[in-house]
């Protein structure tokens, strides 16, 4: 019998190293032990969800409303999280933050937030944790794909990024629909080695690899990979 596995796993995107590959019922040449999975708190709905039940940066913890979960959305390009959240990370962001208009369709405009990150080199562009079930992970506040297709060539060298997440009002104004679930989507799991949705009855969960693992004295330290955060 087949498992019931969906798969995905990703080429990286500074080395170019792997595969884009994907696969029903196998890992996509991921290893099982390098999985980390989290259970679906999602209750049959159709989407896989995990806890993420608070975002840190620098010190500063943002908790979520209790019980806060995200879809994971391998449709989705950015991360989606409520408006009252990101409000109070952008008050302590040091980057300048702004606001870029696009226009959807033939008559939506909706204001995209960005960065000003001119004179910041590659590593010192700031990061932020999420923490998914057991485990925080880290993700880039900027999003460099969807910062260049929006942008296009006037966008490129000039050190201007749309953010990485997005506040649900913007996708409330786009689609106009109140309620916009907060999503987990490629910016953050697009930098993964593999994502991977188990469908087995009852033990429905979603296995993500992190790309790097680096081992120092206090144990496991990774780029995508914090810690465990038990307290």
């Amino acid at each position: 019998m087949e498992s019931p596995i969906f798969s995905f796993s990703f080429k990286a995107p500074a080395t170019e190293e792997g595969e884009n590959l994907f696969s029903l019922g196998g890992l996509a040449g991921l290893k099982e032990e390098e999985i980390i999975w989290t259970d679906d708190k999602s209750q049959g709905r159709g989407v896989f969800q995990v806890d993420m039940p608070y975002i840190s940066y620098n010190a500063h913890r943002l908790d979520l409303p209790q019980g806060h979960s995200v879809v994971v959305d391998t449709g989705c390009s950015v991360t989606v999280l409520p408006d009252e959240v990101l409000d109070k990370l952008w008050n302590w962001m040091k980057p300048q933050l702004f606001s870029m208009k696009f226009t959807f369709g033939k008559n939506t405009s909706v204001l995209f937030p960005g960065y000003d990150l001119r004179g910041l080199r590659t590593d010192q562009r700031p990061a932020m944790a999420l923490r998914l079930g057991s485990k925080e992970w880290i993700s880039e506040v900027v999003h460099t794909t969807a910062t260049g297709q929006f942008l296009g060539a006037q966008g490129q060298g000039t050190g201007l990024f749309l953010s990485s997440v997005c506040p649900s009002s913007v996708f409330t104004e786009m689609i106009h629909r109140e309620d916009i679930p907060s999503i987990l989507g490629q910016q953050f799991w697009g930098n993964l080695k593999g994502l991977v949705f188990d469908f087995t009855p009852g033990k429905e969960r979603v296995g993500m690899v992190p790309r790097v693992k680096l081992t120092n004295k206090s144990g496991l330290l990774n780029p995508m990979f914090v810690s465990d955060a038990s307290d």
